[in-house]
């Protein structure tokens, strides 16, 4: 028996390769999405796996995007750091296939921080659990 190896990659294994590499990942147990964007301090937006320069006491803002995979309560949580601190953005009951865009805003610190969503859900039969890669800022 030989084995074949396989010489080129799907356009989808080039996609995923390529966001795990610039850290653009969004991990979920039971396939809803959450995506993070902040602004950096010349107003453009910033996904997940970005790194930025922003003053301390600056008043960053962004957007939190949420696609509910099942129905249920969704708790929407933004987390500086290893926990520092954390804000709860949104927590209610969403629709299966539900879109919603959360707005938000805080106050950068200073220093070298970094910022992701927690997502987690509570249903009748199953819960999931969204987590996406950090954005960086740094003083």
């Amino acid at each position: 028996m030989t084995a074949t190896i396989k010489s080129e990659l799907s356009w989808r294994e080039v996609s995923v390769d390529q966001a795990l590499r610039a850290g653009r990942t969004v991990a979920s147990r039971l396939g809803g999405i959450a995506t993070l964007r902040l602004r950096n301090a010349q107003g453009g937006l910033q996904e997940i796996g970005s790194w930025f320069t922003m003053p301390a006491n600056a008043t960053v803002s962004g957007d939190v995007v949420l696609r509910a995979a099942l129905s249920g309560v969704y708790r929407v949580r933004l987390v500086e750091d290893n926990f520092r601190r954390e804000w709860t953005l949104h927590s209610a009951w969403l629709g299966a296939g539900t879109t919603i865009t959360i707005p938000l805003s805080f106050t950068f610190p200073g220093g070298q921080r970094f910022y992701h969503i927690i997502v987690e859900h509570t249903g009748l039969t199953a819960q999931d659990f969204i987590c996406t890669s950090p954005i960086f800022i740094r003083q």
